[in-house]
Protein backbone atom coordinates (compact mmCIF):
# COMPACT_ATOMS: atom_id res chain seq x y z
CA UNK A 1 0.00 0.00 0.00
CA UNK A 2 1.66 3.51 -1.56
CA UNK A 3 1.57 6.15 0.81
CA UNK A 4 0.01 9.50 -0.31
CA UNK A 5 2.32 12.60 -0.62
CA UNK A 6 0.15 14.14 2.58
CA UNK A 7 1.11 10.96 4.35
CA UNK A 8 4.14 10.77 3.95
CA UNK A 9 4.45 14.66 4.32
CA UNK A 10 2.62 13.85 7.60
CA UNK A 11 4.65 11.38 9.20
CA UNK A 12 8.06 13.03 8.81
CA UNK A 13 6.15 16.28 10.34
CA UNK A 14 5.57 13.90 12.94
CA UNK A 15 8.52 12.26 13.14
CA UNK A 16 10.76 15.84 13.67
CA UNK A 17 8.06 16.85 16.60
CA UNK A 18 9.04 13.81 18.13
CA UNK A 19 12.92 14.39 17.64
CA UNK A 20 12.37 18.06 19.21
CA UNK A 21 10.29 16.60 22.03
CA UNK A 22 13.11 14.44 22.88
CA UNK A 23 15.49 16.65 22.16
CA UNK A 24 13.60 19.39 24.82
CA UNK A 25 13.40 16.35 27.38
CA UNK A 26 16.92 15.49 27.27
CA UNK A 27 18.05 19.17 26.99
CA UNK A 28 15.75 19.62 30.18
CA UNK A 29 17.19 16.65 32.21
CA UNK A 30 20.69 17.41 31.71
CA UNK A 31 20.70 20.87 32.32
CA UNK A 32 18.13 20.12 35.73
CA UNK A 33 18.49 21.46 39.25
CA UNK A 34 18.27 19.62 42.26
CA UNK A 35 15.27 21.34 43.12
CA UNK A 36 13.48 21.22 39.41
CA UNK A 37 11.64 19.75 37.20
CA UNK A 38 7.70 19.68 37.27
CA UNK A 39 7.81 18.05 40.30
CA UNK A 40 10.34 20.17 42.12
CA UNK A 41 12.39 17.14 43.49
CA UNK A 42 15.21 17.08 40.86
CA UNK A 43 13.50 14.46 38.47
CA UNK A 44 12.89 14.99 34.56
CA UNK A 45 10.63 13.03 32.46
CA UNK A 46 11.99 10.88 29.42
CA UNK A 47 9.57 9.69 27.19
CA UNK A 48 10.47 6.21 25.25
CA UNK A 49 9.03 7.28 21.86
CA UNK A 50 8.19 3.25 20.82
CA UNK A 51 5.91 2.47 23.94
CA UNK A 52 5.27 6.07 24.90
CA UNK A 53 6.09 5.17 28.47
CA UNK A 54 7.08 8.47 30.22
CA UNK A 55 9.42 7.95 33.15
CA UNK A 56 10.49 10.47 35.79
CA UNK A 57 14.74 10.29 36.16
CA UNK A 58 16.44 11.73 38.56
CA UNK A 59 19.02 14.73 36.66
CA UNK A 60 22.77 14.22 37.04
CA UNK A 61 22.77 17.49 39.33
CA UNK A 62 20.15 15.56 42.03
CA UNK A 63 22.29 12.70 41.68
CA UNK A 64 25.38 14.59 42.66
CA UNK A 65 23.87 16.51 45.08
CA UNK A 66 22.11 13.31 47.19
CA UNK A 67 25.76 11.53 46.54
CA UNK A 68 27.43 14.46 48.94
CA UNK A 69 24.51 14.76 51.24
CA UNK A 70 25.42 14.74 54.71
CA UNK A 71 22.72 13.41 57.46
CA UNK A 72 23.17 15.32 60.88
CA UNK A 73 20.17 14.12 62.51
CA UNK A 74 18.99 14.84 66.68
CA UNK A 75 18.95 11.44 66.78
CA UNK A 76 22.66 11.03 67.07
CA UNK A 77 23.67 13.99 69.34
CA UNK A 78 25.50 12.16 72.14
CA UNK A 79 27.21 8.61 73.01
CA UNK A 80 24.61 6.64 72.50
CA UNK A 81 24.44 3.33 72.37
CA UNK A 82 22.28 4.27 68.80
CA UNK A 83 20.88 1.74 66.67
CA UNK A 84 21.03 2.70 63.59
CA UNK A 85 17.24 2.85 61.94
CA UNK A 86 16.43 1.64 58.34
CA UNK A 87 15.92 5.36 57.18
CA UNK A 88 20.28 5.91 57.61
CA UNK A 89 20.81 2.76 55.44
CA UNK A 90 23.26 3.89 52.59
CA UNK A 91 23.88 7.48 53.88
CA UNK A 92 26.96 9.06 55.53
CA UNK A 93 25.95 11.41 58.15
CA UNK A 94 27.86 12.61 61.49
CA UNK A 95 27.46 11.68 65.13
CA UNK A 96 27.80 14.66 67.76
CA UNK A 97 29.65 13.67 70.80
CA UNK A 98 31.94 14.89 73.43
CA UNK A 99 33.46 11.71 74.14
CA UNK A 100 33.33 7.91 72.27
CA UNK A 101 29.61 7.36 70.48
CA UNK A 102 28.40 4.13 70.46
CA UNK A 103 26.80 3.17 67.27
CA UNK A 104 24.73 -0.53 67.15
CA UNK A 105 25.06 -2.14 63.89
CA UNK A 106 21.58 -3.88 62.81
CA UNK A 107 21.50 -7.21 62.76
CA UNK A 108 18.66 -7.28 60.24
CA UNK A 109 20.04 -4.66 57.88
CA UNK A 110 20.27 -6.01 54.27
CA UNK A 111 23.02 -7.24 52.24
CA UNK A 112 24.65 -4.28 50.43
CA UNK A 113 23.58 -1.71 53.29
CA UNK A 114 26.62 1.02 53.61
CA UNK A 115 27.06 3.69 56.37
CA UNK A 116 29.55 6.42 56.34
CA UNK A 117 30.44 7.65 59.21
CA UNK A 118 32.15 10.41 61.14
CA UNK A 119 32.33 11.67 65.23
CA UNK A 120 32.71 15.22 65.40
CA UNK A 121 34.13 15.66 68.39
CA UNK A 122 34.87 12.31 69.57
CA UNK A 123 36.03 8.94 68.14
CA UNK A 124 33.15 6.14 67.30
CA UNK A 125 32.57 2.60 68.64
CA UNK A 126 31.04 -0.40 66.13
CA UNK A 127 29.28 -2.67 68.38
CA UNK A 128 27.00 -5.87 66.00
CA UNK A 129 23.76 -6.12 67.57
CA UNK A 130 23.20 -8.91 69.68
CA UNK A 131 21.50 -11.68 68.51
CA UNK A 132 23.05 -12.57 65.46
CA UNK A 133 25.20 -9.29 64.00
CA UNK A 134 28.93 -9.61 63.53
CA UNK A 135 31.80 -6.89 62.67
CA UNK A 136 34.92 -7.74 60.77
CA UNK A 137 38.17 -5.71 60.08
CA UNK A 138 41.61 -7.02 58.91
CA UNK A 139 42.92 -5.87 61.98
CA UNK A 140 40.30 -6.44 64.21
CA UNK A 141 39.33 -3.06 64.61
CA UNK A 142 35.88 -1.74 66.08
CA UNK A 143 35.46 2.03 65.14
CA UNK A 144 37.27 5.22 64.83
CA UNK A 145 40.76 6.02 64.98
CA UNK A 146 39.73 9.43 66.69
CA UNK A 147 37.57 12.44 66.43
CA UNK A 148 36.70 13.27 62.90
CA UNK A 149 37.89 9.74 61.16
CA UNK A 150 35.94 9.13 58.37
CA UNK A 151 34.67 5.51 58.33
CA UNK A 152 32.43 2.72 56.74
CA UNK A 153 30.69 -0.45 57.71
CA UNK A 154 29.16 -2.52 54.83
CA UNK A 155 26.90 -6.06 55.39
CA UNK A 156 28.63 -8.31 53.24
CA UNK A 157 25.93 -10.70 53.82
CA UNK A 158 22.94 -11.44 55.80
CA UNK A 159 21.95 -15.23 56.04
CA UNK A 160 18.35 -15.65 56.70
CA UNK A 161 17.67 -11.63 56.99
CA UNK A 162 18.65 -11.63 61.00
CA UNK A 163 22.51 -12.39 60.60
CA UNK A 164 24.21 -9.42 59.19
CA UNK A 165 28.07 -9.44 58.89
CA UNK A 166 29.31 -6.04 58.78
CA UNK A 167 32.44 -5.41 57.66
CA UNK A 168 34.48 -2.28 58.58
CA UNK A 169 36.91 0.30 56.64
CA UNK A 170 38.52 3.34 56.65
CA UNK A 171 40.56 5.13 59.70
CA UNK A 172 40.05 2.50 62.19
CA UNK A 173 41.11 1.80 65.56
CA UNK A 174 40.22 -0.30 69.03
CA UNK A 175 37.99 1.05 70.74
CA UNK A 176 37.53 0.04 74.44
Amino acid sequence: MALSNADLANQIQKYWADLDADRQQWLNYLTGTTNGGPNGNGTYPLTQRTTGTTTMVKCPARVSWEANQVLVSPDLNGVGPHLIADSYYNTKFIINATSTATVTLPRTAPTGTLLIMRGAGAPIKLQPQSGGATLRNWQNHNGSAGSFALITAIVEGNVGGTAATWTLDGTTGVIA
